[in-house]
């Protein structure tokens, strides 16, 4: 019997889940971001500006689905963090709202945490409950917990970003739940030097027990010329199969994990049959399959030709297994982890 992991139908919707405009600190407005990402094959674009949630509705169209978001930042040492002060450690959280129209922020404060660009005079724009107190943070894993469980229990879809900009290590983000998903690849902060490829920290947070998905995303602020090494646009991408191209559609795919991460290669079935996961892609130079034990598999042609289909052997003691295809040029393309006791 076979069992797909990425559903059978549906259709595969390239999608950015982590930007920024010029309602925060970004170079370039909401719609010049819809422009040259619909030019590059993009479907979607969660607009995730600093600490301020900013509906776009008014950028829907049948081919281009903007989602609402923001990203929010927790800073050690108070409400502000000076650039310049390179031993900072902070975390950043995205969090995409379940709500097409109108969607509320919470733990939102009037003053504090709007230090990023144009975030001051963009607040006006956001809606939140005027009746509520001003939320105040704090780095803590108490703090960071509160907020994201404020948000996870309104049903947002949450992502822990860039560990590696953040100066982030094990030691931090493993107190942290609730998150949907982590940035396994964050292309803005790789195109700026930083080695942001983190499926060392994602198999961390897996063998915690913690079952998130992983996405790559741009963060893309888009400050450097396009034909710099530093542009930071279409480098990372998260591919979402859905029904159509519905915020209903997208965001319940997200939640329930129909989506890979990709930085070229493109994974067009994943499913279970006869004790093996079976996947088909674009062609690849290696698949390798990761598990929760010290056990790992690989397939590739030793003459350098290309192959496009992998079956690996699963066995009940491995606990997990994620898949990473890597193409001629050796650019990854990531499954999220499936637990072994969510597919049998």
């Amino acid at each position: 019997m076979r069992t797909y992991l990425l559903p059978e139908t549906g259709n595969f919707y390239k999608s950015n889940l982590h930007c920024h405009t010029t309602i925060s600190d970004g170079a370039l407005t909401p719609e010049e971001i819809k422009r040259i990402y619909k030019e590059e094959g993009y479907s979607i674009v969660a607009y995730t500006d600093h600490n301020i949630m900013v509906a776009h509705q008014e950028l829907r169209d049948e081919n281009f689905l903007p989602l609402n978001g923001f990203e929010g930042d927790f800073n050690e040492g108070g409400a502000t963090i000076d650039p310049n002060l390179g031993t900072i450690r902070c975390c950043h959280i995205c969090f995409i709202s379940p709500e097409e129209h109108n969607p509320r922020q919470l733990c939102f404060h009037r003053s504090e945490y709007l230090f990023h660009g144009n975030n001051k005079k963009n607040a006006e724009l956001v809606n939140y409950d005027r009746n509520a107190p001003d939320y105040v943070r704090a780095y803590t894993p108490e703090s960071i917990n509160d907020y994201i469980g404020q948000f996870k229990d309104a049903g947002f879809f949450i992502t822990y970003n860039h560990p590696t900009w953040s100066l982030e290590t094990y030691r931090e983000f493993s107190n942290y739940e609730g998150m949907d998903a982590m940035e396994i690849h964050n292309y803005g902060c790789y195109a700026c030097g930083f080695d942001e490829e983190n499926s060392r920290y994602y198999d961390d947070l897996l063998h915690l027990g913690r079952r998130i998905g992983c996405i790559a995303a741009d963060d893309n602020h888009n400050h450097h010329p396009r034909d710099s090494a530093k542009w930071d646009s279409f480098g990372g991408f998260t591919y979402i199969k859905a029904p159509a191209l519905t915020y209903a559609d997208v965001f319940a795919a997200l939640k329930r994990g129909d989506y890979y991460a990709s930085r070229g290669p493109q994974i067009t079935e994943l499913y279970l049959e006869d004790g093996k996961v079976h996947i088909k892609c674009s062609p690849a130079r290696r698949i390798s399959l990761v598990l929760g034990t010290r056990r790992a598999d690989v397939r590739m042609n030793t003459d350098g030709t290309l192959i496009t289909e992998a079956a690996f052997d699963l066995k009940p003691r491995d606990m997990f297994f994620r898949i990473t295809v890597w193409d001629e040029q050796m650019r990854p393309a990531y499954t999220r982890a499936y637990f072994m006791d969510e597919v049998r």
